[in-house]
């Protein structure tokens, strides 16, 4: 009886390791871009892309030259969903600059799902 117990109680573990996913934003590195203080990695939720929406958008960020702060965020070309936009909008604007340094930088940001996984239902 305990063998079957530890065999069902694996099997349960397997599964939840299974519904988790490594989804991401493009890769896990920090941008080398100068000047850069601090990264925020723009969040892919693990339900955006089990509805299939990924997308690569192009944004520019402008910085505030005094302060090394992004203070605004244009989506040149869209990701294709206004909710990745937004994700990429929000970690950008928490981003950090050495102060005197660029005033805008324009990068490409794919939001994807990479590696296998199952889902159940």
């Amino acid at each position: 009886m305990q063998t079957k117990l530890k065999i069902l109680l694996c099997a349960v573990a397997l599964s939840q390791l299974a519904l988790v996913s490594p989804c991401r934003a493009t890769t896990y590195e920090t941008p080398n871009w100068p000047g850069l203080v601090k990264w925020v990695h723009p969040e892919y939720p693990p339900s955006l892309w089990r509805q299939g929406v990924t997308g690569r958008g192009v944004f520019l960020l402008k910085i505030d030259p005094r302060t090394g702060d992004v203070t605004e965020v244009k989506v040149l070309k869209s990701a294709g969903y206004t909710i990745l936009n937004e994700l990429a909008a929000k970690a950008f604007l928490q981003c950090k600059f050495k102060p005197g340094g660029r005033t805008e930088i324009k990068t490409s940001w794919e939001f994807y799902h990479h590696g296998y996984s199952r889902v159940l239902h």
